[in-house]
């Protein structure tokens, strides 16, 4: 066997995902496709592309186990390797800050949900007390109308914001975790290309 097609099936090898890894492969004419076209900065600093992002986000990280393997096709005489480590580099930091901006607003969701459930039960409170001690009994329907309704709401909205709001920001967090921690592999096209084809 030839000494280069035994290098290039070894690499193939070493580049498929095993059991406990799933692989999402990206063709790409250059590196630039991973980028946005409206930022002139070097890749260390570079905007990602929305359109990345969205194929990333359209194969559905949620729920999935294991770890990713993020692989890019691009033909062989286009590759840089040291281009290739800086782009690696500028994708993990990306969604790794993209991890800890959705675990703030998690916890800004949770706290502000605390602060209304708390306020709509104090509320209730008061009203409680006054109708208890007939305290402004001439304007107690007049506050049954303002205050009840506003405990309320401010309840259900608490409680929307620490089930739902924390809930989306979780969902959101698990493909941002994932792609924080992803291997990202440039292959070459030829490799990719079997054999006779």
């Amino acid at each position: 066997m030839p000494q280069e097609e035994k290098s290039q099936k070894t690499a193939i090898r070493q580049t498929e995902p095993t059991i406990e890894t799933r692989d999402i492969s990206i063709a790409i004419d250059n590196y630039d496709d991973i980028f946005s076209d409206f930022d002139p900065r070097p890749y260390s600093s570079r905007q990602i592309s929305e359109d990345f992002l969205r194929e990333i986000e359209r194969r559905k990280l949620e729920g999935e186990k294991g770890e990713f393997e993020i692989r890019f096709y691009i033909k062989k005489e286009r590759r840089k390797e040291a281009t290739e480590e800086q782009i690696t580099k500028r994708l993990q930091s990306y969604f790794r800050w993209k991890l800890k901006e959705l675990k703030k607003e998690g916890g800004k969701a949770k706290s502000n949900g605390i602060r209304l459930v708390g306020a709509g039960l104090a509320v209730m409170l008061v009203q409680a007390y006054f109708v208890e001690f007939k305290i402004y009994e001439p304007a107690s329907p007049l506050l049954d109308v303002l205050f009840v309704p506003f405990a309320w709401f401010a309840v259900w909205m608490g409680l929307e914001k620490l089930f739902w709001g924390m809930g989306e920001a979780e969902k959101e967090a698990e493909p941002a975790s994932k792609l924080s921690r992803a291997k990202y592999i440039f292959i070459s096209e030829e490799e990719n290309i079997p054999k006779g084809a």
